[in-house]
């Protein structure tokens, strides 16, 4: 949408009402109802554009950004980028660095990375020294910077939150710097396990566990699905499934939910369950790929391309594993890509060797979280 376009100041009675749509769809948000923000607040939309109110767009694309569905990522787009344009860059900065960072999240999820970290650079910009806006932008950085540093920033903010009870900036704590505190504990608990720290990791999530226990609404149970990811690396099954299938009852509509099934299909696959697994992943996958976001397609897909590997149907398993990997996250990781690799030799070999096992994987101990199985964590960006 041009962002040179100019807005009418929404007025009287129209402003009045715009006012209590933002508010009311605040709080669905902030529970995690974002199906009933899109609903009710729907029919609002068009005025909201007309009249440029930046509180009602930004409350609707925020919703339309995790409905795992490419149409609503196309409505959330546009009020999203219109929210953006009606914004001043100093006497709206704060908002507009909240709207550029869910704005940034979208392009993400819509596989337009360029375009994320250029939102994201603006995002910063725009927060200046806004601590509720900085400390969103700083749980984000697992997106945008290194993983070393990610973990860094991260464990700075969080250590900071536990010795003064602030957000890491120089606010009090309050309902919603409460929220970015549990957000970065969990986000920092991810990262560690991916540097395969499983003991700190496990300290910050359960942190973060408690923390959305005593403020509830949205993202409150992301953390049992983490904690589930660190019992399946451990082989802990049965601990596992039982924390995935609590996280999985409370996610609900929100996009992540796909990850959440994909981890319940790796319980399947542990448990040599293997019709169940494909079953269930295949059920899964075009779902994935109608929501748009490229990460949570290609886990899938590998996931799913492992299980018929070992049910000997190898051109199916190369058929998925030979397409592109488009997610910068992934195409940039080696160990990732080891696997991924590894996993196509096994297929190849099936295939033209059918007398054959498939082949032991490589010995990459490092890559445990990628073989045989994706169990993916959820960020909360």
């Amino acid at each position: 949408m041009n962002s040179n376009l100019a807005f009418r100041r929404p007025s009287g009675i129209d402003k009045a009402i715009l006012d209590d749509c933002a508010a009311q769809a605040r709080v669905l948000n902030d529970a995690g109802r974002y199906r009933d923000v899109l609903d009710r607040f729907g029919p609002y939309a068009e005025r909201a554009l007309k009249a440029g109110h930046a509180g009602l767009l930004h409350q609707l694309g925020a919703a339309g950004s995790v409905i795992p569905d490419t149409g609503a990522h196309d409505q959330a787009l546009s009020f999203l980028n219109t929210a953006v344009s009606t914004l001043h860059p100093e006497r709206d900065a704060a908002q507009l660095s909240l709207v550029l960072a869910d704005l940034a999240l979208l392009y993400l999820i819509c596989g337009e990375p360029d375009a994320a970290r250029h939102t994201y650079a603006r995002a910063q910009v725009a927060a200046g020294s806004d601590p509720l806006s900085t400390a969103r932008l700083n749980r984000m950085c697992t997106q945008f910077t290194s993983p070393r540093e990610a973990t860094q920033r991260l464990l700075a903010m969080a250590e900071r939150t536990e010795r003064t009870g602030m957000t890491g900036m120089d606010e009090p704590e309050g309902p919603q710097n409460s929220r970015e505190r549990a957000c970065t504990q969990n986000n920092l608990g991810v990262s560690l396990r991916r540097n395969q720290e499983a003991g700190r990791s496990r300290r910050w999530l359960s942190k973060a566990l408690q923390a959305f226990r005593e403020r509830g609404g949205d993202c409150a149970d992301v953390p049992l699905n983490n904690l589930g990811c660190l019992d399946a690396d451990q082989s802990r099954f049965d601990s596992a499934d039982e924390l995935f299938h609590r996280a999985e009852a409370q996610i609900g509509d929100c996009s992540a939910a796909i990850l959440v099934e994909s981890n319940r299909a790796g319980i399947l696959f542990a448990r040599e369950k293997y019709d169940e697994c494909r079953a269930r992943l295949e059920k899964l996958l075009p779902r994935a790929r109608r929501t748009g976001d490229k990460l949570y397609t290609t886990i899938v897909e590998q996931n799913l391309a492992r299980a018929l590997v070992v049910q000997r149907e190898p051109q199916a398993a190369l058929d998925l594993l030979e397409r592109v990997v488009e997610v910068p996250l992934l195409a940039d990781d080696p160990l990732f890509q080891q696997a991924r690799a590894a996993l196509q030799e096994n297929a190849r070999h099936q295939r033209t060797r059918s007398a054959n096992e498939v082949q032991p994987f490589p010995a990459l101990p490092e890559a445990r979280l990628y073989w045989p199985w994706i169990f993916a964590s959820i960020e909360i960006l």
